[in-house]
């Protein structure tokens, strides 16, 4: 491998800044192990850090993995692929001073670089930087994202379709603004206006389990589960469950109705009506702090807002009409990537998987679906766009690996599982039509697993499937 002079010198994008050799990661499959730290810049105070492995036995792939939140650390769990052969890179999307601390408002140049900007930077100077090393780029480049990450997933299949060959975008953010805009809702209504839980741990069990028994009575899921495979009926679900409420849990309070009303809906725009973003997933109510009650703090800890308007933002204060319409103004092309036009991706020869949660509260699967199927309408129809594009919806899942139904893939890494998954699509022609999902019980309950199954990818939508109805207004859905 050449490191010659390598230190101070620009790949395209990026400046090497530091080299050191991991030993504690090394063995014989991968030899010897590099760590190179580079910087990012386009002006002004951007600053975006990047960490990338490259190991002595490369086996010719570069695998991205995407950052989380709000993301301003590189993390090391991603460390194994490089253990495994792969070349993998990191960025921290250019955030680390708001993070840190350090600013109280953030630059115009972090917004687009937090956005999209950062993961494409890190990706071509990564393979310049392979190819100065090893003397040869990456014959299949591939990217893993979930949350934030899985937002930076679908912008580079929409913005730069020839930076990998395969991408997995789980519970993606990828509608950023209005994704931030529907947390502030869900906070405010369950009580981050009147400085209390209006639900809590105890009620939010029991409505959790009235879900279950709502859904089930309507052919959701199977017998034995204590969790929704799909918690949507119709576009009546919302009152026809709150309706359901009213006669299983009748010591519910007006304010606690008008509250869960509120949050199943979603965001709305008080003067025009105009739907903001999708509402809370039924079902998904013992996977956040906001129904359980720890969530629901002095002030909304989202950092978004603060470093938008300063910190004088007031969150009680917050006008979901002009209040976000500026936001939305400003930032709305940076914190969005909801572009239906993946023909680039398509004739690269792409392959693309995105999955979420049926009770994920931090990435909602309506508006995951909902971008599929838009996609599905753009480019020809749901069995044309499956030939390149998967959307699977993982019963009961969380966020992370919390909620009662499946909290995991095969082995207890997602990122790996994910990557080989969409490596044998992409090379070996293997169509992943399934997804094997598990609930592993932690350490502290004895390991082993609650149950294994596969889950199928979707393939129908309109009546003759799933017909969700639409999550956020098309005028907001402008922002690609």
């Amino acid at each position: 491998m050449n490191f010659d002079n390598i230190i101070g010198k620009k790949f395209v994008d990026g400046t090497v800044t530091n080299i050191e050799r991991l030993e504690s990661l090394e063995n014989e499959r991968c030899g010897k192990i590099y760590k190179i730290d580079f910087v990012l810049s386009y002006g002004g105070q951007s600053h975006i850090n990047n960490a990338m492995l490259i190991p002595e036995k490369w086996n010719g792939r570069l695998v991205g993995i995407g950052n989380g939140g709000m993301a301003g650390i590189l993390g090391t769990r991603w460390y194994c692929f490089a253990e495994n052969g792969y070349a993998g890179v990191q960025s921290d999307l250019g955030t680390s001073a708001a993070r840190n601390g350090e600013i109280t408002v953030a630059y115009d140049e972090m917004w687009a670089d937090y956005g999209h900007r950062a993961v494409h930077g890190m990706t071509v100077t990564a393979k310049a930087i392979l190819i100065y090393i090893k003397g040869e780029s990456p014959k299949y480049s591939y990217f893993y994202g979930a949350s934030a990450g899985g937002k930076s997933a679908l912008s580079l299949a929409q913005r730069h379709p020839e930076d990998y060959d395969g991408i997995v975008a789980g519970v993606p953010s990828n509608n950023g603004l209005a994704f931030v805009t529907y947390l502030l809702w869900c906070y405010r209504k369950l009580g981050g206006d009147v400085g209390h839980p209006i639900i809590g741990e105890e009620l939010s069990e029991r409505i959790n389990l009235c879900a279950v028994e709502f859904f089930k009575a309507r052919g959701d899921g199977q017998p034995e589960d204590d969790f929704m495979d799909f918690p949507y009926c119709g576009e009546n679900t919302v009152p026809e469950f709150l309706d359901f409420l009213k006669i299983k849990l009748p010591e519910l309070t007006k304010e606690q109705f008008e509250a869960l009303e509120a949050v199943y809906t979603g965001p709305i725009n008080p003067r025009t009506g105009e739907r903001i973003y999708c509402g809370f997933p039924i079902g998904a109510e013992l996977n956040t702090g906001y129904f359980l009650g720890d969530g629901i703090t002095e002030t909304f800890e989202l950092p978004w807002y603060r470093l938008f308007y300063g910190e004088g933002f007031d969150d009680k204060k917050f006008d979901f009409d002009e209040d976000f319409e500026k936001m939305f103004l400003a930032l709305g092309e940076h914190m969005s990537s909801n572009s239906t036009d993946l023909s680039g991706f398509e004739a690269h020869g792409g392959k693309l998987l995105m999955f979420s949660g049926a009770a994920d509260p931090y990435g909602p699967f309506a508006d995951h679906l909902n971008y599929y199927f838009r996609v599905c309408n753009a480019m020809g129809g749901i069995e044309k766009v499956g030939e390149f594009f998967k959307h699977f919806i993982i019963p009961g899942k969380g966020h992370s690996s919390d909620g009662k139904g499946a909290n995991m893939f095969t082995t207890s890494d997602n990122a790996t599982d994910m990557i080989a998954i969409i490596r044998a699509w992409r090379e070996e022609g293997n169509v992943p039509n399934t997804l094997e999902v598990a609930h592993k019980h932690s350490d502290e309950m004895g390991g082993g697993y609650k149950f294994k199954r596969l889950v199928p990818a979707v393939t129908k939508m309109g009546k003759e499937g799933v017909d969700y109805p639409a999550c956020t207004s098309e005028r907001l859905l402008q922002c690609k």
